[in-house]
């Protein structure tokens, strides 16, 4: 008589005597194959004292009753053993295994052995994926482990001025991120809402020079003292370092006003090369003569000083108490004089007189002893 395609269960055929055998017949095939679950598919023979309704997958190298069914599910009915051949498709759990199986019309294939997963639209782990996040995990940790080497996590982004980066965030707020944002410089960015973002730094693709858009500071965890320094600059315990325009210049070396400033070595040299003195033809108050020249003490550490007609050092009006000046005073073919201030003092009171021969170089160094003190040392004809 015909059988179904499928599981073969046998077809009643018209004028059928003794219907109800090929029926039941069918039932027991039924009974058999729905809600397939074996005891167990590692034995090879079958078990010493089978109940009616055990089944089990029958293992390769079948012996005894089994003999030729490996791989065939068998089942006990009516205290005989019965066979029947799985299609592709059928699943099976092994419950001495606690293990889910799928024949694949060779072989049963255990589910945990599917490990690719390909081209999937949406993957959510414990929480929904979407079309903006494809790969969706709710987890408190994500582990990403060597296969006997090191491991490498890549983000790919299409063009230069796309985005590849990590975004941290705060209940859906960004608040951090960091990678290729809008070009392929290496960017750091912090927000206090998600909406408003400071660049801190940049690493240029090229070069791998760190720029600081925002600012550095360095000081101990705990110093509540330090304040925000401006864009743009380190600071080390609230100092200002490394800027261009914050490191010492001349001028304020020259001025003792650099302060916390840095100053180069070279700077020290700069700042102390000789500058010409000029003389100011304008009458000050203390002048002897109408050609004088005022001690700018900020101008200058050594200076020059040469004139056709006789003048006046005017008093300088913003000594530093405890720094030094010197001037290379050059003598004129004809021989000129220089008169001093009222605030000028000299060993002895004895005054200045320079040396008169033409060309002859006096060396005038200067101490402040106060703002309205200055002690003159005089050198004469250092030529």
């Amino acid at each position: 008589m015909p059988d179904t395609p499928l599981i073969s269960l046998p077809l009643l055929e018209a004028s059928q005597a003794q219907k109800h055998v090929t029926h039941n017949e069918a039932l027991l095939l039924l009974d058999a194959v729905v809600h397939l679950a074996v005891i167990s598919r590692a034995l090879a023979a079958p078990p010493v004292s089978p109940a009616d309704g055990e089944r089990y997958l029958v293992a390769a190298s079948a012996t005894g009753d089994w003999l030729g069914h490996s791989g065939h599910l068998a089942f006990r009915e009516a205290g005989a053993w019965r066979f029947a051949v799985a299609n592709a498709g059928w699943r099976l759990w092994v419950v001495a295994e606690s293990l889910f199986l799928l024949f694949d019309g060779t072989i049963w294939i255990d589910l945990r052995d599917f490990d690719e997963l390909q081209n999937m639209d949406l993957l959510g782990v414990n929480t929904s994926a979407d079309a903006a996040n494809k790969l969706s995990v709710a987890s408190a940790n994500i582990l990403f482990t060597h296969v006997g080497a090191g491991q490498r996590v890549k983000l790919n982004k299409n063009a230069a001025g796309d985005t590849a980066s990590l975004l941290y965030q705060t209940n859906f707020s960004g608040r951090a991120e960091m990678g290729t944002t809008g070009d392929d410089d290496f960017h750091f960015k912090v927000s206090p809402d998600g909406g408003a973002w400071t660049e801190a730094l940049v690493i240029d693709k090229t070069t791998g020079v760190v720029k600081i858009p925002a600012s550095l500071e360095l000081g101990h965890a705990t110093d509540t003292t330090l304040s925000r320094v401006s864009a743009g600059l380190v600071a080390v315990e609230g100092v200002n370092l490394l800027r261009a325009s914050d490191i010492a210049s001349d001028a304020d070396i020259r001025a003792a006003a650099a302060g916390d400033k840095p100053i180069k070595a070279a700077s020290i040299e700069s700042a102390s090369a000789f500058v010409a003195l000029t003389i100011n033809t304008t009458p000050a108050p203390d002048e002897v003569t109408t050609n004088g020249t005022i001690l700018d003490w900020d101008a200058f550490i050594n200076a020059t000083l040469t004139h056709t007609a006789n003048m006046t050092l005017i008093n300088p009006t913003n000594g530093q108490p405890g720094t030094w000046r010197s001037i290379v005073f050059t003598q004129h073919s004809s021989p000129v004089t220089i008169t001093l201030g009222s605030n000028y003092k000299t060993p002895g009171a004895a005054g200045l007189t320079v040396s008169t021969g033409n060309g002859e170089k006096d060396l005038l160094t200067i101490l402040c002893v106060s703002s309205t003190e200055f002690w003159l040392f005089h050198s004469k004809d250092m030529s």
